[in-house]
């Protein structure tokens, strides 16, 4: 199956469908994806990113934000790779979402996750 990260701009035209005709491309990619023919990926920082516009430009209240993404975060993932709450390595707290084993320098990534 194709995995795809997907673009702050991909998921802020499917959620405020303007412009209409970039909204539409995103809803075929989103109904691809519930279809299961694609597996889409958000990292945390476009998630920041959608976050920020949908305060900032579009107005949205953090309440409705909120509702937004966790829909969007809630949609039923691709069960072929383990859920944040599956680790393995018996540290607590979320995986990293950025797809990266090693920092830059080479090391381990041991920040939080």
């Amino acid at each position: 199956m194709t995995r795809l990260w997907l673009d702050a701009n991909v998921i802020l035209r499917f959620l405020t469908k303007d412009p209409p005709e970039m909204a539409e491309l995103s809803a075929r990619l989103m109904a691809k994806a519930e279809r299961g023919e694609v597996s889409l990926y958000i990292s945390l920082l476009v998630l920041a990113e959608v976050i920020w516009v949908l305060k900032s430009f579009y107005r949205y209240s953090m309440t409705a934000i909120a509702h937004v993404i966790i829909s969007l975060v809630s949609a039923p993932r691709d069960r072929s790779r383990p859920s944040r709450d599956d680790r393995s390595d018996g540290r607590a707290g979320p995986r990293p979402e950025h797809g990266f084993r090693r920092c830059p320098s080479g090391t381990s990534d041991s920040r939080a996750w």
